[in-house]
């Protein structure tokens, strides 16, 4: 098997690593989106959050903007979308437990999250990162590699840092998720299910970027 066949099948294995980090969102989603809470909407979740951790000056907002559910840090905004705002559902109740423990983690001066927060003001649940990963892959083989590899790796950090903000904030939302007695026990763990799956997809988004940079490496070689 020469170089070649082996850096095509890194870049498939890209592809289906990211098509099941999906997939197992959109598991979440039909798994979750009809256990429902009687008390507790998107918004009410994130605020209870995060004055449990005595936050202040944090807004919360509904928006019908394409780009939303996402935190703004320094205008320090969440900003969700009408589903999650109102929706009382597990699905919609992680995204916004996920928002919440953004701003949790930038009161707490997270050194990640603060360190993120000087390029990029708004950080969304999601990332693209994977995708334009494979887009990089794809474009930049042959006498571009190096430059490729040089594009990961500023990606690979990038994710690095999103990678260490998920885990902490699947640590942190949890533990209040548990606290909050208004859910029930069928509610919490679909939301931190939820939470889970997101902080999946950071795994898997770290494990594609390692894949291809390997195969730029073997372009070069």
């Amino acid at each position: 098997m020469n170089k070649y066949m082996i850096s095509y099948y890194l870049l498939v294995i890209g592809v289906i690593l990211f098509l099941v980090s999906i997939f197992n969102m959109v598991i979440k989603y039909i798994k979750y989106k009809g256990v429902v809470s009687r008390d507790i909407s998107g918004y009410d979740i994130c605020k209870r959050l995060i004055d449990k951790h005595k936050i202040s000056g944090v807004n919360i907002v509904e928006t019908r903007e394409w780009l939303k559910n996402i935190c703004n840090i320094s205008r320090r905004v969440i900003r969700l979308g009408f589903n999650s705002y109102y929706n009382k559902n597990c699905y919609d109740l992680g995204i916004s437990s996920f928002l919440a423990g953004y701003c949790i983690l930038n009161d707490n001066k997270n050194v990640y999250i603060r360190n993120l927060g000087r390029i990029f003001s708004k950080i969304s649940y999601v990332s693209i990162s994977s995708v334009i990963v494979i887009l990089v892959s794809y474009l930049f083989s042959g006498y571009y590699a190096i430059v490729g590899i040089v594009i990961l790796v500023v990606l690979f950090i990038y994710q690095y840092f999103r990678k260490c903000i998920s885990n902490e904030v699947v640590n942190i939302v949890s533990g209040d998720i548990d606290g909050l007695k208004e859910l029930d026990k069928d509610s919490k763990r679909g939301i931190k299910d939820v939470i889970k799956g997101i902080d999946f997809c950071y795994n898997v988004g770290l494990f594609i970027t390692l894949l291809q940079v390997c195969r730029l490496v073997i372009y070069m070689m």
